[in-house]
């Protein structure tokens, strides 16, 4: 059981894809018992608008970024973080390498939240998928996304990592990773989306796969609490 006054913080990532179906988003986390109880939530190929308005649906804070125009739907595609608790700052980090010839970069979106535990850095990233750069182009991704919390006493890093293997990449800079188990998240076959932390206990993780109506990747949540 959680020590601190019974707080649990339930963690979800989801990626929404090109963030479109927002009124299939709210159904979703209202008939989800594990999503219902979130008070982080990972989101990612998300517009502003998108964010703001699961958001406000979720009574929750939120911060977003935006990474790049997507060319096949000519929106922001970016990721963000919602939060029950105020986020004392934010901010955007470029991950490297682009697909050549575009020069878009993908980016992970960083949050600090006061929770009564105290600060928690707070990371949403979508990596490259491995037909757009190599194994070694993608590991520099998730060092650079890691390094931006290396220091952070308590962490939660999570969203599309477009690999199972690149989410064991970040586990080793020193972080538990609940989710190595939860099961396909896309396409019944690849376990892409995952929570990993530092500073804090996993006493449950699961996925949601009813989410046909909203987008093509399950819903993977963990129950934490301090350590």
């Amino acid at each position: 059981m959680p020590s601190h006054s019974g707080l649990w913080l339930d963690v979800v990532t989801l990626n929404i894809r090109h963030g479109i179906e927002i009124d299939g988003a709210r159904r979703l986390f209202a008939r989800h018992p594990e999503l219902a109880r979130a008070n982080v939530v990972l989101l990612q190929e998300m517009d502003a608008a998108g964010t703001g308005a699961l958001a406000a649906a979720l009574e929750l804070h939120h911060v977003y970024h935006p990474a790049f125009v997507h060319p096949d739907t000519g929106r922001a595609f970016g990721n963000a973080v919602l939060s029950r608790w105020p986020i004392a700052d934010d901010g955007v980090v470029v991950l490297p390498h682009a697909r050549p010839p575009s020069p878009v970069r993908r980016s992970a979106t960083y949050a600090t939240l006061t929770t009564p535990l105290g600060a928690v850095a707070v990371g949403s990233l979508h990596l490259a998928t491995p037909f757009q750069l190599s194994r070694r182009a993608r590991r520099d991704q998730v060092e650079e996304a890691v390094r931006h919390v290396r220091s952070a006493e308590r962490v939660i890093l999570g969203g599309d990592f477009n690999s199972h293997r690149m989410a064991g990449v970040a586990a080793a800079h020193a972080l538990d990773w609940p989710t190595r188990r939860v099961g396909a998240t896309v396409a019944r076959l690849f376990s892409v989306d995952h929570i990993l932390t530092r500073g804090l206990r996993s006493h449950q993780v699961g996925r949601v796969t009813d989410t046909r109506d909203t987008t093509d990747h399950a819903a993977v949540w963990s129950r934490l609490s301090e350590r």
